[in-house]
């Protein structure tokens, strides 16, 4: 009836986890780490920051082992938003082995920085103390809702991540 290929086109809701997320990430310093941990030789230049970090993010937040967070990254629209695609894509971003390489640019300490920004809105190590983002460009709330509804679909809290 419908034939093979039928044009599927998806809203995104502004008031899902993932569009919040995406809304409170420090893009910039994840964006900034990234580059300071590459080289000529172990470059991973044709996949970016966004989808590197989030991929890591994004398993440990729904506790994903590497092949399902390829797969589930491939069929959900709000993962792909939160990781900065600008329309939906049905294949893999990229083989689950790359997984070991994200881990290898973004370790522990890292992730833990990301999370407490999202908590508080400040960066730690910054020698001003000031926030990577000013809090009245964040949308209302945004750091907070995004922290409740992670917490909220997981029960954990987004700065355990």
């Amino acid at each position: 009836m419908y034939g093979n290929k039928r044009r599927y086109v998806v809203s995104i809701d502004p008031e899902n986890r993932w569009v919040k997320l995406s809304e409170a990430m420090p893009w910039d310093k994840i964006e900034e780490h990234y580059i300071q941990h590459m080289s000529e030789d172990n470059g991973l230049g044709a996949i970016s920051s966004r989808i590197a970090f989030g991929s890591l993010y994004a398993k440990e937040t729904l506790n994903l082992t590497d092949a399902e967070v390829v797969e589930q990254i491939s069929e959900n629209p709000y993962l792909q938003y939160f990781m900065g695609l600008e329309e939906y894509q049905s294949r893999p971003l990229f083989d689950s082995s790359m997984m070991v390489y994200f881990r290898r640019r973004f370790k522990p300490e890292f992730i833990a920085q990301v999370n407490e920004y999202i908590c508080t809105g400040k960066w730690s190590g910054d020698d001003d103390d000031h926030s990577v983002q000013n809090p009245d460009e964040l949308p209302p709330d945004g750091v907070a809702q995004a922290r409740q509804a992670h917490t909220a679909h997981t029960g954990r809290n987004v700065c355990s991540v």
